[in-house]
């Protein structure tokens, strides 16, 4: 069952009031913002914007948003040094107190021995807060042991280190108990076709997720609305005509 839809890559280009609007009329959708050290230190276009953001969704609590951290930032994170920037972020709250940003998909390239315990700490340390990882090849052991640890998170299959190739068969669930991510050239186009073959590879009630970047961008590169808008109504029309489940 289809449980969230993530639209990853919206910046300082895009506009604030119509991303909100989207997020009341699309209860699905979660948006992901990309930050680094590139990007988003302090006093930044990124920095302010997502400052705005959280600001003009401080009442009505309409977007579930997530960070996806890359670079340099990715790597600290999993080693347990925080930027100021990311503690910045990660501590604005709602009035009841609950986060602004639901989830953190750490983008990290090494797994040592050394950093599984440090990400379990991290882990622990934010527990209002969702961690996701990419499971790949490269990445497919140490998710392996960071669940072992009984750690909790999320996992998102990405064979394409986030380049957006569709790939050629969409894999089972690696552990029943994960909630799961589909990523990998989703498209307005083929979301709905990709949702059959994903739906083929799961239980009848395994909740799931899908996660979208780049063919949701605009001939100059930058995030579309209107693409996004596309891409949520064919993807939540197939969640209703399958059942949707919430987590």
């Amino acid at each position: 069952m289809l449980s969230k839809i993530t639209l990853a890559g919206a910046d300082e280009t895009t506009d604030i009031k119509s991303l909100v609007a989207l997020c009341k009329n699309f209860k699905l959708s979660e948006i992901a913002i990309h930050v680094s050290e590139k990007n988003a230190t302090f006093n930044t276009d990124a920095y302010w914007w997502l400052r705005e953001f959280f600001l003009l969704d401080l009442y009505g609590k309409d977007c579930c948003v997530a960070l996806h951290i890359n670079d340099i930032w990715a790597e600290n994170f999993s080693n347990g040094d925080i930027s100021p920037e990311l503690e910045t972020f990660l501590s604005m709250q709602y009035h009841d107190e609950t986060p602004f940003i639901k989830r953190v998909q750490l983008n990290f390239q090494t797994f040592s021995k050394s950093k599984l315990q440090t990400l379990v700490n991290v882990i622990q340390r934010f527990p209002d807060i969702r961690f996701v990882f990419s499971y790949n090849e490269a990445s497919k052991e140490f998710i392996q042991k960071l669940y072992a640890t009984g750690a909790t998170f999320d996992c998102l299959f990405n064979a394409s280190f986030g380049k957006g190739i569709l790939p050629e068969k969409r894999p089972s669930p690696m552990i029943d108990t994960i909630y799961h991510g589909y990523a990998g050239g989703l498209s307005p186009e083929n979301v709905t076709s990709e949702l059959d073959k994903i739906k083929q590879q799961l239980t009848p009630t395994a909740s799931f997720y899908i996660d979208a970047k780049s063919n949701l961008q605009d001939d100059d590169g930058h995030f579309s609305i209107d693409k996004s808008i596309l891409f949520l109504k064919k993807a939540t029309t197939w969640a209703h005509q399958n059942s949707v489940a919430t987590i």
